[in-house]
């Protein structure tokens, strides 16, 4: 049973990176014609008003939990305003294949730091996964200071660096939210993430006009 659960684990992490792949080259070209802020401004409007029906359903239950609310709204700072900040200004900066490479690399590090911090073990054969993963992540990450120019496209290591620190926040909001989140309605938690965005790129999309 703990293997079947580790393995539907990593299929369901698959499926995120596969839907990340396809989002950032579309995300890419808008941020020719918008900001970063703007840009998640405009999607996490959208996709509030269509979470309201899930807020209203699960309200009763949460209004008066105020810590609750308090370490969910904390959470998703965390998550969705510092996570996608770092991703959306990395992918303003680098291409959006390195991009999806780097950011494929997102597992390696939750489970780092959950065997740091959670305790977790691995076996061999996925410590040897961890490495390769860690290497190939680590090459992409400096291919730009290496090529010179040589290579066609708008590589950039400050980028890559971006696309980094998005995979540690958003490696970090795993691990609390596996934490926090455990005994909360999951759909309503991501539906406050929302408006925690709607709030915040509010305020960080006028520090960009």
């Amino acid at each position: 049973m703990k293997k079947y659960k580790r393995v539907s684990a990593y299929i369901f992490i698959l499926i995120n990176i596969v839907c990340w792949g396809i989002a950032l080259p579309i995300v890419k070209p808008a941020l020719s014609v918008t900001t970063p802020f703007r840009y998640l401004l405009y999607r996490f409007i959208l996709a509030g008003f269509l979470s309201l029906p899930f807020i209203i359903h699960y309200w009763p239950r949460i209004q008066k939990k105020a810590k609750t609310l308090a370490i969910i709204f904390g959470v998703e700072l965390i998550g969705t305003t510092l996570s996608l900040s770092l991703l959306y200004f990395g992918l303003r900066l680098t291409t959006s294949v390195e991009a999806n490479l780097i950011g494929s690399g997102s597992p390696l590090f939750l489970t780092l730091m959950s065997i740091i911090f959670l305790h977790e073990r691995e076996e061999r054969h996925e410590w040897i996964g961890l490495f390769l993963a860690f290497l190939s992540t680590a090459m992409i990450v400096v291919l730009p200071l290496l090529s010179q120019g040589k290579f066609p496209g708008s590589f950039s290591f400050l980028g890559n660096m971006f696309i980094i620190a998005q995979n540690i926040t958003s490696s970090l909001y795993f691990l609390l939210a596996k934490k926090y989140y455990h005994n909360l309605p999951k759909v309503f938690a991501t539906s406050i993430s929302y408006f925690v965005g709607i709030a915040t790129f509010t305020c960080l999309s006028f520090l960009e006009a």
